[in-house]
């Protein structure tokens, strides 16, 4: 057994022996716990998901239902046709953004590639944090996915990220053969128990200068960090995020992850890059975010209320006037192969997505 394995104790992380030094004590308290959950809510409380609605927009909401009610029972047909009226205005932009994209597609994305074996000059510290919630079957493939990237170990931080109730998962990281540069993060039992939560906690761990967040599933191209790496120090300094494009390698399972497929390859072959030249705010995928760890800690890091942490973080980073770029470099991903899996994976993303509406400040910062 390797001599890293999962804490007994949760909030306590792993050590492994490597070219990095090990990962801060235990969480003694709670302090780095409350701070992970309350830091962008005591920061930037209109930028955060924790308060819900504010008390205008539940009055907007309550006032527009009424007037649809009334509207309905006292002119149905004309209601109707100003109902579709109205809805008509956002599916005309998102024709438009999709002609837009389409047209894009014309100039290839040119984003830096490393040159030379960059192993030969001094790396900094590549942090790439795992969030796991019972994924313990898809641990095997998860390391084999990692050991593959192709980058220095002694460089290189792998933070496996398990909550504290998921004793399956903890089970199945403690029997694997961790390589040294890995370790595992218990996150201590509390509220809310959502990704972005477990990614603030363990970032206060973490040591390297840069920071990626893959899913378990991912299965990232060998180069993908060194492209960033060479990417984010070609972007300039107001370059805060590259997000990687992302694809699907069980498109044949069903009608359900074909669909997924197409759906995954026009969002990040065409609209995202389409974004980016536009210099419209870019919203990130959940998985293969490449960020300078100084950018994380500038905007807040993640909204632990928040159950679509990516999207609300790309917004946050186009207030604050970073750049998110589209690296050409893919990720691929396991789609959801039933209607059951589906539903439930996009009521949360529809959910997530709504969240960001709901902030007092909604205004973008121009460049």
């Amino acid at each position: 057994m390797p001599s890293s394995s999962t804490a007994q104790q949760c909030g306590v992380p792993a050590h492994a022996g490597s070219g990095i030094a090990p990962a801060a004590a235990a969480d003694a308290g709670g302090q780095r716990l409350r701070e992970a959950v309350g830091r962008l809510r005591a920061r930037t409380p209109e930028l955060s998901a924790a308060a819900g609605l504010w008390a205008w927009q539940r009055r907007a909401l309550l006032a527009a239902l009424l007037a649809l009610g009334a509207g309905l029972l006292l002119a149905p047909e004309t209601t109707l046709i100003a109902l579709l009226a109205i809805m008509a205005v956002p599916f005309l932009c998102v024709v438009v953004l999709r002609t837009v994209a389409l047209w894009q597609l014309r100039a290839p994305l040119h984003t830096a590639r490393p040159s030379g074996r960059l192993a030969e000059v001094p790396l900094p510290v590549y942090t790439v944090l795992v969030p796991l919630f019972r994924e313990a079957g898809v641990v095997p493939e998860l390391l084999a996915s990692l050991r593959a990237l192709d980058y220095p170990p002694a460089r290189l931080e792998v933070m496996l990220i398990v909550e504290c109730i998921d004793m399956e998962t903890q089970h199945a990281l403690r029997h694997a053969a961790l390589d040294p540069h890995m370790q595992v993060l218990v996150v201590p039992e509390g509220e809310p128990r959502t990704k972005p939560r477990a990614t603030q906690y363990a970032l206060q761990f973490a040591q390297g200068d840069y920071v990626v967040v893959y899913d378990a599933e991912d299965a990232p191209e060998p180069d993908q960090l060194r492209r960033a790496l060479a990417a984010l120090r070609a972007g300039g300094k107001h370059m805060g995020c590259l997000q990687a494009q992302l694809n699907i390698y069980n498109s044949d399972a069903s009608w359900f992850t074909r669909q997924f497929t197409v759906e995954y390859t026009a969002l990040f072959d065409c609209i995202l890059p389409a974004l980016e030249r536009l210099q419209l705010p870019v919203p990130l995928g959940g998985t293969s975010n490449h960020f300078p760890r100084a950018v994380l800690d500038a905007v807040g890091g993640w909204d632990p209320y928040n159950v679509t942490e990516d999207a609300d973080l790309g917004i946050r980073l186009a207030r604050q006037a970073w750049h998110v770029g589209v690296l050409p470099s893919t990720t691929w991903e396991e789609a959801p192969p039933t209607f059951r899996v589906w539903k439930g994976q996009r009521t949360r993303w529809l959910k997530g997505w709504m969240q960001p509406y709901g902030s007092r400040t909604n205004f973008i910062i121009p460049r």
